[in-house]
């Protein structure tokens, strides 16, 4: 089950569970854990994989664990804000 707008009836599960997958992901990173969010995946092979019932629809896999010694994280480019927020 998920918040539903009451305006429009717009179902809100989809980001009810992005926004659990994040805070798992950022729990497990403040213990030192690595993580990846990963939504390329069969949910039919999951649901065979992992026995799950009919009703459960998956949504994300968080695979972690800790991160190889000496391991570095690739330093990320980003845009400009300038490319991303329009200002009015």
């Amino acid at each position: 089950e998920g918040w539903v707008r009451p305006f429009d009836n717009h179902s809100h599960i989809d980001v009810d569970a992005s926004i659990a997958t994040e805070h798992i992901c950022l729990a497990a990173a403040d213990r030192g854990l690595g993580t990846c969010w990963v939504c390329n995946f069969d949910p039919e092979v999951l649901r065979k994989g992992l026995a799950l019932d009919d009703s459960l629809v998956p949504v994300a896999i968080v695979p972690l664990g800790y991160p190889a010694e000496g391991s570095k994280v690739p330093a990320k480019t980003r845009k400009a804000l300038e490319e991303i927020v329009i200002r009015r």
